[in-house]
């Protein structure tokens, strides 16, 4: 029986150490409440004193728990109106009346109207005020024109350049590519004045028909032929027609096409072999013209087929091929393609 009271004792005087039973879970004091504990409630010592956060220009001071305050709110830190801006307290950006007026300073001969107090600036500078000046360097193709005057406002030396011309003076042009109708030509001259050496180009040519009518193809039974008229230079073609042939040209067409295919002639030497034959000129002349043959080539065939034959200096073979009809172009081409 002693045993059992004992052991209840000890049980009562545990409990009464160990409190509610459990560790606390302590909430810290502050100005409203003491120490706290989360989980039974028991609470230790007494509140704090307030935790103060420092008045401002909005607030006066306030306890940072509570929300208690203390006294008034500060007065405002002014900060100086500008021109850009009216008077502003520095802490909560309060504002109070209107900007202020700019100071404008006048705009001088480089500056435009300028603010002493924020430094805009408005229009533009006036510019300087020269009324004479003075040439020191002339200006040409080849360097800058250089003139001087005293600005009678500031009394600054003001310089003025005009920039090279870049033109040219040049007499004598030296044609060094020729221009044709398929690509521009280049010629060059010296500048008279600088001295310079300048090329430039030369357009392209027109092209030029040479109003000779090539037959393309020969008409049919049931379809007309074509004939063109080419580049006298390039060769090509500049118009083209549907035509058909008259039986008398027809036969000069043939008979100009037999001569060719044995022997050698020269255009107006094979226009006059079909006169001979009764071919008026009109017919032979395009019988001949519709062929397109190469009359250099004729040329150098005609030349061979005569040195084959008999000697000939080679001014006496070119006499020989003007005699025939070649032009002296074509008589001096066939006399060089026979090796002479």
């Amino acid at each position: 029986m002693k045993k059992l009271i004992w052991s209840i004792m000890v049980g009562i005087a545990l409990l009464a150490l160990s409190g509610c039973g459990h560790s606390h879970n302590w909430q810290e004091a502050n100005c409203v409440s003491s120490k706290l504990c989360l989980e039974c409630g028991e609470t230790q010592g007494t509140p704090t004193a307030h935790i103060w956060q420092d008045a401002t220009c909005r607030t006066p001071k306030t306890c940072k728990y509570c929300g208690e305050t203390d006294g008034a709110p500060l007065e405002h830190i002014w900060k100086a109106a500008t021109c850009t801006s009216a008077k502003m307290c520095a802490d909560c950006e309060t504002t109070e009346g209107v900007p202020l007026a700019h100071e404008w300073q006048e705009a001088s001969c480089t500056d435009p109207m300028l603010c002493k107090l924020c430094g805009k600036t408005e229009g533009n500078a006036k510019g300087h005020t020269v009324t004479e000046y003075k040439e020191e360097q002339v200006q040409t193709c080849g360097q800058d024109g250089v003139s001087s005057g005293v600005c009678t406002v500031c009394n600054q030396r003001i310089v003025h350049r005009e920039p090279a011309t870049n033109q040219h003076k040049i007499s004598n042009w030296l044609t060094t590519k020729e221009a044709t109708c398929t690509q521009k030509g280049t010629q060059e001259g010296v500048c008279g004045v600088c001295g310079e050496k300048q090329q430039q180009s030369l357009e392209m040519l027109a092209h030029t028909d040479d109003e000779t009518w090539v037959i393309l193809s020969m008409p049919g039974v049931f379809s007309e032929g074509k004939k063109a008229t080419h580049c006298i230079y390039c060769k090509k073609t500049m118009e083209t027609v549907s035509f058909s042939l008259s039986k008398e040209e027809e036969n000069a067409i043939k008979s100009a096409q037999s001569y060719l295919s044995f022997m050698s002639f020269s255009r107006k030497g094979l226009i006059e072999q079909l006169e001979y034959e009764g071919f008026s000129t009109e017919v032979s002349t395009f019988a001949v013209d519709s062929l397109g043959a190469n009359w250099k080539e004729q040329a150098a065939k005609s030349a061979k087929e005569y040195l084959d034959l008999m000697s000939f200096s080679r001014s006496g073979l070119i006499d020989q091929l003007i005699y025939e009809g070649f032009t002296r172009e074509e008589a001096e081409y066939g006399v060089t393609a026979a090796g002479y």
